[in-house]
């Protein structure tokens, strides 16, 4: 429930409780207002569902946030356009409706940053390391990503994906494929990356809808590296995957579930 019908309390209309948590949700909801038209340079004559799924087209992960003020905006109107009397409402928002209101709000304030949420102490491999070594390593972690270095020095990345294409193509050109502890992941490596790119650097402190974005405009794009100084000569901080954003979507809509 969005909100909770209640009858006239007499000539006094809501309890106190219920008038602080309408002023809680006017308040949340004229900032948002506010956020939106400000972020977008929009006229105080468009609507405010227009504001919401205009901002929707520039924040792929605020879609779930827009289904729920889509929601949200039909109580406002039962607050402001069905009272007839001072203090007498025809439904209260409950006290979970206020928070997850304000929690929006939090959001757009403050976006997620991808250290945030991608921080991780990432396994890395070296050009030296055989094929053999790297599959014992795919086996016990499950990771399908294994950044390369040389030292301190970012080579490439190397995936299951670029594994199979590698092993397919010694089949195909009837290739021995040998003993996978004498191939190096030199060898791999270099047939990968020859024939596309399949990762992007971002810095700490870029937006999670940035990377988000990233994803979006490549299909091929398997992962983005977050260092410090969003290059290959930073620190490797943590990793972002195209599993990982299918999380994070799945996760932000199902917070509105149980509503």
């Amino acid at each position: 429930m969005k909100g909770k019908r209640i009858p006239s309390e007499g000539n006094g209309g809501v309890s106190q409780k219920d008038r602080h948590l309408i002023e809680r949700f006017e308040a949340a909801y004229n900032s948002i207002d506010s956020h939106l038209r400000t972020s977008m340079k929009k006229h105080r004559r468009v609507p405010f569902m227009q504001l919401v799924d205009d901002y929707k087209k520039t924040s792929l992960s605020f879609a779930a946030d827009a289904d729920y003020l889509e929601k949200i905006s039909v109580i406002r109107n039962e607050l402001i356009h069905g009272k007839e009397k001072p203090f007498h409402y025809f439904a209260v928002p409950t006290l979970q409706t206020v928070k997850k209101l304000e929690a929006v709000l939090e959001r757009l304030r403050k976006p997620r940053l991808a250290i945030e949420t991608f921080k991780a102490d990432v396994e890395t491999i070296s050009l030296a390391d055989s094929l053999g070594h790297v599959l014992k390593r795919i086996s016990a972690t499950k990771f399908s990503q294994f950044p390369v270095y040389l030292d301190t020095v970012y080579k490439g990345l190397l995936t299951e994906n670029g594994i199979t294409l590698w092993i397919a193509g010694r089949v195909a050109s009837q290739s021995d494929v040998g003993d996978l502890e004498k191939v190096s992941v030199k060898t791999v490596l270099r047939e990968e990356e020859d024939k596309r790119r399949r990762f992007l650097f971002a810095p700490e402190n870029k937006n999670v809808d940035d990377i988000i974005a990233l994803f979006a405009q490549s299909d091929l794009l398997e992962a983005v590296l977050i260092t410090d100084t969003g290059n290959n000569k930073g620190k490797l901080k943590g990793i972002a995957t195209r599993w990982d954003i299918v999380k994070i979507k799945h996760e932000d809509l199902g917070k509105y579930r149980q509503e």
